[in-house]
């Protein structure tokens, strides 16, 4: 929603970055060095009505996207947290995802939680999805 009003806004900055900085492509820290020179005026002058609705419409979007569930409780290697990698677990790509996974641990879990017991089985279930997201 908000990324439709950032990215035109950034394409017109990003012909230049790139023409200034190509070694920089390769790099794993790219969008976040874009962004920081567009913010340190790089790129685009800082007292401009241009940059103004850039970083107008890139706080929405930053904003939007802190806010929605899968950011705040999703996995994120690059902010590692313990309380994310175990609510992550439990978040899915989409209804449709979830319903399939929960029938299927609710016709196959059922008969192994009764072969292994619960507390073996909650175990294995929490360590073997920790280990599904790390890798």
């Amino acid at each position: 929603m908000y990324q439709e009003e950032v990215y035109p806004l950034e394409m017109e900055f990003y012909s230049h970055y790139v023409q200034e900085h190509p070694e920089g492509m390769q790099s794993p820290d790219f969008y976040e060095n874009f962004h920081a020179a567009i913010k340190s005026g790089e790129i685009v002058d800082t007292t401009s009505a241009e940059y103004h609705e850039w970083l107008a419409a890139n706080e929405r979007f930053i904003t939007a996207k802190e806010t929605r569930v899968f950011y705040r409780f999703g996995f994120k290697p690059k902010r590692f947290n313990i309380l994310n990698l175990i609510t992550s677990l439990f978040l899915h790509a989409g209804i449709m995802h979830l319903f399939f996974n929960m029938l299927f641990l609710w016709l196959v879990g059922v008969n192994i939680e009764d072969y292994w017991g619960r507390p073996l089985f909650v175990s294995l279930f929490i360590i073997g999805g920790i280990f599904a997201t790390l890798f």
